[in-house]
């Protein structure tokens, strides 16, 4: 198997299209065909379902997705190795945007002047998305924010627990409250990230528990559109501490004194158990679990 037509079909399966890999790859798109076709008349074996313009693995596909990803690595270290070139490459990862923003800046920045080479490719979304992410091989590791749960097919390579927060604007009537219980969240709107986010389906389901409801839940995809929404007096917001910190101590929000039910949230750095872990992704785990221990 040439490494060439390994990196064809591992781009293949990562964007669904022969077409589209034939644009990032800068190939004809006779040319992915040819090289597919060639992988499959030396495996004997069929790698991709074709229906119309779409492509999807079949089985044999997925198995030799997670071989063909440790090959390309492996043969990118062997020429790093003997080269004596900084390593070269792209590390795609799906990442909370509140934690992108708060607390890894200052990683991507040492990392940089570490490797410089090395490429980014961040999908941002729902945290629920990015376990799916991880098994398709989509993205090569996750950090996000999850409650403590154990998966045979993932490894979670740190753990760190987060407090959480229920937030509003000054001017809140709830503001004024010595002690906030569920009871007290009855007809208010909920300002929070769009369905799938662990903390979301948590407050969710602690007022379904408690026979209590919201009146209206606003759902948006961005954390500062979440915080402008509370501090402009439209509902409540649950987010984790670190990201509203500055506008806690600004007083544009404030913290409500929850009584309920504990919010049991961590950050995790995960990835799944049969990933190769490449030396590049390697140091840039290493220096997220510095940050976080620090936190």
């Amino acid at each position: 198997m040439e490494i060439k037509h390994l990196r064809t079909f591992v781009t293949a399966a990562k964007l669904g299209s022969f077409v589209e890999t034939s644009k990032q790859l800068d190939y004809a798109p006779s040319t992915i065909t040819s090289q597919i076709q060639l992988l499959e008349e030396e495996l004997k074996v069929k790698l991709f379902e074709r229906l119309g313009k779409q492509i999807s693995l079949t089985y044999a596909g997925q198995t030799l997705l997670v071989y063909a990803e440790r090959l390309i690595d492996l043969s990118e270290e062997a020429f790093t190795a003997v080269s004596g070139e900084a390593p070269r490459g792209t590390i795609t990862l799906g990442i909370a945007e509140s934690l992108a923003i708060i607390r890894l800046s200052k990683v991507f920045g040492v990392y940089h002047q570490m490797l410089p080479d090395i490429d980014f490719d961040f999908k941002f979304g729902p945290c629920s998305e990015f376990k799916n992410y991880i098994r398709k091989n989509i993205i090569d590791a996750a950090i996000m924010y999850d409650q403590e749960t154990a998966e045979q097919d993932l490894i979670i390579e740190a753990s760190y627990p987060e407090s959480m927060v229920l937030v509003c604007a000054p001017q809140h009537p709830l503001a004024q409250k010595q002690e906030i219980y569920p009871s007290d969240l009855i007809n208010e709107t909920l300002i929070i990230s769009e369905s799938g986010c662990s903390y979301r389906d948590l407050l969710e389901g602690m007022m379904t528990g408690e026979k209590a409801r919201f009146r209206s839940i606003i759902s948006v995809s961005s954390l500062q559109a979440e915080k402008q929404f509370a501090a402009n007096g439209f509902g409540v917001c649950l987010l984790v501490k670190a990201a509203v910190k500055k506008d806690l101590d600004e007083r544009s929000l404030v913290e409500l004194p929850w009584k309920g039910p504990e919010f049991h949230i961590s950050t995790q750095i995960i990835y799944h158990k049969d990933k190769w872990v490449s030396p590049a992704l390697r140091v840039f785990l290493d220096l997220i679990d510095q940050e976080l221990k620090i936190k």
